[in-house]
């Protein structure tokens, strides 16, 4: 890695290496972007979500501003080197299905009450539909190249709403059929897919999905751990 030069780097990346996912080809490459991005040559010095969201592996990404936030010791989405070098540890295709689970749920969990409710899925709906709460709109091409299949599928204009709960909660396919290129889904339908996974996941019926609920769900699902990923 001819183009990076960091003392600070050098002296830690064993450190680093054993304590993610990640080869030290990968961890330089990381430690190369966050410079690149305005970071600085530090491990605990955090910087600012606004520059993060621009990357190209999280533009598109209708979540990316809950990732930083649930990677962000502040809760403020600002990451310093280690929360961005954990953030592309979870997301690495090498990361265990437990990490993964963990990180999902949390980035889902809106309001952080250790339950996905109704309001955080009506979130979670929205965006993926287009609809996020921060105005954020994603045409199928920005989409190119990013990995997490359910947020394409769920972007992408004129894909279908299937009728299984299961498939809903896996955000695979969350759009309706429709003629007109470009349409979204209205509240009402939001609100159909909302009550479905809350119907067919909420086992116990408290008005929240449990992360044990949740677990459970994406344990059915085979191709979670090849889709929450960011490929580098």
């Amino acid at each position: 890695m001819g183009g990076v030069k960091s003392t600070f780097l050098s002296s830690r990346i064993d450190l680093y290496q054993n304590n993610t996912y990640l080869t030290r080809a990968e961890i330089y490459h990381i430690y190369q972007r966050y410079i690149d991005i305005g970071g600085e040559d530090a491990e605990d010095v955090p910087l600012a979500i606004e520059k993060i969201v621009k990357l190209k592996e999280l533009k598109a990404n209708p979540f990316k501003r809950r990732i930083c936030e649930a990677f962000s010791e502040r809760k403020d989405g600002g990451l310093t080197f280690i929360e961005f070098l954990d953030m592309f540890s979870v997301f690495n295709e090498k990361a265990p299905l437990h990490e993964k689970m963990h990180f999902a749920f949390k980035i889902y969990d809106y309001d952080g009450n250790t339950v996905i409710d109704e309001n955080d899925l009506q979130k979670v709906v929205r965006r993926l539909c287009g609809l996020g709460d921060d105005q954020d709109t994603f045409a199928s091409n920005e989409l190119d190249g990013y990995e997490d299949d359910y947020v394409r599928e769920g972007c992408c204009r004129g894909s279908r709403m299937q009728n299984n709960a299961r498939s809903s909660i896996q955000f695979d396919s969350v759009t309706k059929e429709d003629e007109n290129e470009g349409s979204v889904i209205d509240n009402n339908e939001v609100a159909e897919i909302v009550k479905k996974i809350m119907d067919e996941v909420d086992l116990d019926e408290t008005g929240g999905i449990t992360f044990i609920e949740f677990r459970n769900v994406v344990a059915r699902s085979p191709n979670f751990v090849n889709t929450f990923r960011i490929k580098l």
